[in-house]
């Protein structure tokens, strides 16, 4: 993995040391400390398990701190602003329906996140600030349910934007994950996949991955072939990828466009949960509506 530019000369001024199963490397010098190499970040805190008091905490930047050009640009020119520093709602919206406990017990889903999530070696693409990968961890490791789920093997959490991977890394440190987690860089589209050491469960492999997922990674529909290409590269044959998304603008025709790009790469659609399969409370049900999130599941075929 390279080293972050940002941080790279205080990287090497710091002594390297085991942290354990959590991490592949030390993270602790990338806490902010007031000495101006990292944008001031907001933390906030996000609820996963109110009953066992089980929460995320999450530094990123908020809505009031984007400007309009921010949440508007597109990211296709393979530029990078702020916006993967931001949480957007479609990552909530995974939360609610795979981290989570369900409003009611809705045997389909647990069932969802049995057969994809729990025990599988996981890909995350365009992982931002971390949330929905470390929140994914977090319900691995924690008794949810009254079950206690093996946390095997990692999750890789990946994206293009170096700036994002540093916020990534301290969030993963902030929360002190269990599981092994490795956080690196993953153009879309490139061939960037290590063909050798196929058995080293520590490096991307092409076609090595049970699982990959990505919330609000459709921020632009350029974006779609490539990000599709990826996911579908890095799958094991039967492997699954799921994809929440809240359209950035209104279109009848998106989720079309997904499933038809998911097809062409060689795709099939097995499921697709909206907010009335998931929530009972109107307001979060009216609120998610509204935004048009869904959270595709498709199963690469052989």
């Amino acid at each position: 993995m390279s080293n972050l530019s940002i941080v790279e000369e205080q990287l090497k001024r710091q002594k390297s040391h085991n942290l354990g199963e959590a991490t592949e490397e030390d993270w602790s010098s990338l806490i902010p400390d007031g000495t101006g190499l990292l944008p001031t970040y907001e933390e906030i805190t996000i609820p996963l398990f109110p009953d066992q008091n089980v929460s995320l905490n999450l530094k990123c930047l908020t809505r009031r701190q984007l400007s309009p050009l921010d949440i508007t640009n597109s990211l296709s020119t393979g530029d990078h602003d702020a916006t993967g520093h931001h949480v957007w709602l479609a990552s909530y919206f995974f939360l609610d329906v795979i981290v989570r406990p369900l409003e009611t017990k809705t045997l389909s889903i647990e069932q969802i996140r049995e057969k994809i999530f729990f025990g599988k070696r996981i890909l995350e693409l365009g992982c931002g600030t971390g949330i929905a990968g470390i929140a994914l961890m977090m319900a691995i490791t924690e008794q949810a349910s009254g079950k206690i789920h093996q946390c095997y093997p990692a999750l890789f959490m990946t994206d293009a934007d170096p700036d994002a991977l540093q916020l990534c890394k301290i969030n993963c440190k902030i929360n002190d994950l269990k599981c092994p987690v490795f956080v690196t860089t993953l153009q879309w589209g490139t061939d960037c996949w290590i063909e050798e050491d196929r058995q080293l469960n520590t490096v991307l492999n092409r076609e090595s991955f049970d699982t990959v997922f990505a919330a609000d990674a459709v921020y632009d529909l350029e974006v779609l072939p490539l990000l599709m290409k990826s996911a579908f590269e890095a799958l094991l044959p039967k492997g699954n990828f799921a994809l929440s998304h809240v359209p950035r603008f209104a279109s009848s025709s998106v989720e079309s466009l997904i499933i038809d790009e998911a097809n062409k790469v060689g795709f099939i659609l097995v499921y697709r949960l909206y907010p009335r399969d998931v929530y009972t409370k109107i307001e979060k049900l009216n609120e998610f509506e509204e935004k048009n999130a869904v959270l595709f599941f498709f199963e690469k075929q052989i």
